[in-house]
Formats: C-alpha cells, structure tokens, sequence
C-alpha cells in the first residue's frame, strides 16, 4: 500500500496540506482518450476507461469528465507487478459539492464486482484516488508515469503498460436543470425514464458568421473553441496569399516584385499564379557577325561582341590563316608561299597533311632520246641524267626497243659448222643452216665437212663398264661405225686413250702376237643416250674397229689407281681418219679396288 498512499499525500496535499508538488506542467489540450460529457449516467457505473504504454522519461495525461451528480467516484489505475509505476491526480475541477479523498484497492474489487481472478493479467499493482462526497461537473486530470517518487520526479528505465478504471455511484435527474453541465454551447437534457442526462454540442452556437476565422466549434468540457482559419496557402510563392473577409474567400495575388533576381542577363522575371516564378526573356544580344561571341556583361549590364579567330578557321593550311573583323566577318587568311627553286618539282599546297607538297616530276626531264635511258627528276639535284636504256642488249632508237641484233654480224658466233646466223626484222638473232650434210662432219677448226662421227663402246654388249684395277689380261674397245662413217678409213697406229679430265698420258691399242689385235668385227651399236649412259646391245649390221687394251697399262697410264672404288672416269679415243681428218668419241669406266673402301 505504499504506492496508495504516496497518492493520496499529493492529493491532501493538494488540498492545503504542505506536501512535495509534482514537477509536472498539464498541457493545455489532453490527446489521450476520455469518456466526453456522458461517461456516467446514472445508478452504478464501472468502466474501462483508457489503456497505454508508457516508455522511458515518458507520461500520459488522461481527463475524466463527471457531468452528472455522483455521490462516490473511485479512478483506479493499473500497473504490471513488478517495476516502477504511479499515478497523480494532478487537479480537480469541482463543482458545487466539496469531496474527500480515499484511496486503496477495496473499492474497485468490490464495487466492480473484480476478483483476484478477473482482475487484467500483469495487472496486480494499483493505484486508486476515491471521491467520497456527492459532487457534481467535476473534471479529473490524472498523469502517469514510471517515476517511483512521490514528487513524481526521476527517470525511468521501464517500458509497461497501464489501464484506468472509473467506477461512479450517479443520482438520475429529474429535470433538465439537472443535467447542466455549465458549458453554454451545450444542449442539457434530462430523460426522466432512465434519469440519465444527456449533454450534446451545438457547434452552431458557436459560429460567429466570420469565414475568415475558420469555423467555431464546441468543445463538451471547455466549451467554444476558435476555429481555424481557412488555409489559402496555393503553394506559389510569388502569390500573396489571403484571406478576402468581404467576399468570404482566399485570394491570390501574383507579385513579380518576388520573382526579380535583380540580374540583367537573365531577363525579367514575372509571377505566374499558376506556375510561379517564370524566367524573362534574355536581351538579344546577337550582333548579325558569325565569327563573334555574343554574350551579355553580367558587370556592366549590357551586350558585348568579342571577336573569335577560331570560328573563322576552316581547318585548312593551304587556304592560309583565317581571321575574325568585328564588322566585315571572316577575313580570308594570306596562302602560303610553296617553291623548292627546283624546275622539274610540281610546287602545290598538300591540305591532306597542311603543309607545301614537292612532287617530281620526271616528264620534266625527258630529252626525247629513248636509248639514253630514262632520265628523271631528283626533289633536291633537278634532272638527272638515265641509265643506259639496254646494258645487255643492243638499242635501236627508231622503235624504242632493246634488240639482240641490229645487223647479221651482231648475230655471227664464228663458228663455221653453226652456219651463217642472221638478224631478223624483230631484231632476233635466227640460227644458221649447218653447212655439211647427214653423211660428212663438220670440222669447224679447218671449216669444212669431213666424213662421218664415230662411236667408243667399253666392253660391248656389258653395262656398265667396270674395270677392277687389279685385273690382268685385256678390256675390249670397239669404235662403231655411222652411216658417212666408215671404220675401215680409221688409221688405227694413230689411236690413243686419254682421260678426258686431262689426269695421266695416253695409252695405245694391244697389238700382238702375243695377245690380241685389232680385228673390223660388227660387235656393237652407238649409244646415242644421255652422257656416261651405256647399253648391252651388240652389233648393228653395220663393221666395227674392234681394239684391245691390257688393263694394267690403262690403270697405270691413266693413274685408276689413284680414283676411289666405284666412281666413274670419262675417257675418248682420239686419232685420225686416212684422209687426214681427227676423231673423237668417249665412253665411262667405272673403276673397282676389290677389298678397298670408297
């Protein structure tokens, strides 16, 4: 009961007794939720009245209002078991009837008919005020908070919920007079059945025909209350905005005088009561000449011209450097000067890389002379001479071309077996018809035709033609005859085999007794085949010279010995023919050193 009687001191103290005052301020208007001019109307009434939550450093006010004559009141306020939690009855409004004080948890248990096991869950703790004499048109304005002290005074660290109970003993009415609750904008009646009295506003008796004070109303407890005036805010600020009391009706006024930003350049500026501020119109400050810059002089509060090269540059270098005049425009810039001095450059202006172009130009040069070369033009010498138009060839000036020939003699190779070259029309050289006929050769030291070519066969009817260097006895030769080539014209004391690589002396034909000698067989046919070539026919029906030469004095005199196993040796048979005329024909050995490596 500790907390009871906490309250119950600020309540007598209230009364005239010295006690510690609340440090709290009751605010002018209470938002927390009350009962309005009917909360008890009569016999016995028990209620809920209000439920909240307080927080930390928080508190909530709660007005109760008694119109009706009540012979005991009882304000019951709730809290959770545990933690901190009172009530103050901050004032009481009475009316004509003094009222005691009482407080304690009996009443409400007995009067609201509560026991242990109705009362609200968590709320066990409680703190009552009671009015126990008959009263009437009392106003209660109660505030709660956590605070522990009975000064109401000092933080605290709880959040916790509260709930208010009234419980009234009421005396019905008889008449209206009974039920007048003394605010004057309030209509009092009395229902003389259920002696319950009812208290209804009447805004109309508070209107006092004014629209631009807003629209009055009454309040239950304090009666009429100013209205507010009408919101003629249109949330454009360049609008003065009020309230017309004559025609009953906000008006707007637009005032440029808001808009201007004292700024020149920018225009004036001028209030739209729709769309507020709107922007002037810039002065024109164009001055008709492309190549200024038009702007206006925020300093000295007018237009300027400043002249700008830049727009009068058409990017090009070989047009010359472009200039702004304030009145003329653009000025076409002076060309740039391109002469190297040198006669054969074509001098131009190149605006691809901006800058003067020197191009020779060897048609500048040219003397007309075709065999002379093609003279040309150097960017820095001038002309210069050309090469010799044909280095390998002979020139012919009248049709320009590079020939082999200008006459039959630059065709003649002074060989008389060729025949007589000649020069053709195109300037070719054209072979010659070879002077001797199919059955003769020609012989091209002495210049005539002699009899015909001959033959040398190695070992006919073999291929190839392997001699072993350490054989004994004869290698077999057989010179083969051609038509025009008879061998019996052969003079064969004058044959002789030589390597044709000029390596050794020369070695001639066996003749014995002892041993063979030379016999006119048919054993062999001309190999006409590619050089070193061989075959394995034998006699053609045409007499051979068949000659025998001992094989060491062939390894001997054309030094074989000295050639690695398997490689090949040319060798030819020279001599003369019965008339005094040479020949010649070759064959290939291929040498063989049995046990020795190449």
């Amino acid at each position: 009961m500790a907390r009871g009687r906490q309250i119950a001191a600020l309540l007598l103290g209230m009364a005239g007794v010295a006690q510690a005052q609340p440090a709290l301020t009751e605010p002018a208007e209470f938002p927390s939720a009350r009962p309005g001019p009917r909360a008890v109307q009569s016999g016995v009434g028990c209620f809920h009245l209000a439920s909240g939550t307080i927080t930390p450093g928080d508190v909530d006010w709660v007005q109760i209002l008694m119109p009706r004559t009540t012979t005991q009141t009882i304000v019951d306020v709730d809290f959770p078991a545990t933690g901190g939690g009172s009530a103050l009855l901050a004032s009481v409004i009475a009316g004509t009837t003094a009222f005691n004080i009482s407080d304690g948890n009996g009443p409400r248990d007995a009067f609201c008919g509560l026991s242990a096991t109705t009362i609200p869950v968590g709320s066990t703790k409680d703190s009552a005020a009671s009015l126990g004499a008959t009263v009437r048109n009392v106003v209660m304005n109660i505030g709660i908070t956590g605070a522990a002290d009975s000064g109401f005074v000092g933080a605290h660290s709880e959040t916790f919920n509260y709930d208010v109970w009234v419980y009234a003993l009421t005396v019905p009415c008889t008449m209206d007079s009974d039920c007048n609750d003394g605010v004057a904008c309030t209509v009092d009646a009395c229902d003389t059945t259920s002696g319950d009295c009812f208290n209804d506003v009447d805004d109309a008796a508070c209107d006092n025909g004014l629209f631009c004070d807003g629209e009055e109303y009454c309040d239950a407890v304090r009666g009429c209350r100013a209205g507010l005036g009408p919101d003629c805010d249109d949330g454009v600020a360049c609008t003065f905005d009020d309230c017309d009391p004559v025609n009953d009706q906000c008006m707007n006024l637009p005032d440029d005088g808001f808009c201007d930003n004292e700024t020149f350049c920018d225009g004036v500026e001028w209030c739209d009561p729709a769309f507020d501020c709107q922007a002037g119109d810039p002065p024109a400050c164009d001055d008709g000449v492309e190549c200024t810059v038009d702007r206006c002089d925020t300093v000295g509060d007018a237009c300027a011209h400043d002249v700008d090269d830049a727009f009068c540059d058409d990017g090009l270098y070989c047009t010359g450097e472009e200039s702004c005049d304030s009145v003329r425009d653009c000025v076409p810039g002076t060309l740039p000067v391109c002469d190297d001095g040198v006669p054969c450059t074509v001098d131009t202006c190149d605006p691809e890389f901006d800058d003067c172009l020197f191009m020779p130009n060897d048609a500048a040069c040219d003397n007309g002379v075709f065999c002379d070369g093609d003279e040309w033009c150097d960017a820095v010498e001038g002309c210069v001479a050309g090469d010799e138009q044909c280095p390998d060839q002979l020139c012919r000036e009248n049709d320009d071309r590079c020939v082999d020939c200008l006459g039959d003699s630059d065709c003649d190779d002074g060989d008389f077996c060729n025949g007589a070259e000649s020069c053709d029309g195109e300037g070719l050289c054209v072979d010659g018809t070879p002077p001797c006929p199919p059955e003769l050769v020609c012989n091209p030291d002495k210049r005539r035709c002699e009899s015909g070519a001959f033959a040398l066969d190695i070992k006919p009817s073999v291929c190839p033609n392997r001699v072993t260097t350490v054989g004994q006895g004869y290698l077999t030769m057989a010179v083969a005859g051609r038509p025009g080539a008879d061998v019996r014209n052969i003079d064969a004391e004058s044959l002789r085999l030589v390597r044709v690589d000029g390596v050794g002396g020369s070695v001639m034909p066996h003749e014995g007794p002892p041993g063979p000698h030379t016999l006119v067989q048919d054993v062999a046919t001309p190999f006409d085949g590619a050089a070193g070539g061989c075959h394995t026919a034998a006699g053609d029906g045409r007499v051979d010279l068949v000659l025998h030469f001992a094989v060491q004095t062939i390894v001997a005199g054309l030094e074989l010995d000295q050639v690695p196993s398997e490689s090949s040796v040319e060798v030819q048979l020279t001599g003369r023919l019965t008339d005094g005329s040479t020949l010649g024909a070759s064959d290939v050995i291929v040498v063989v050193h049995p046990g020795r490596r190449r």
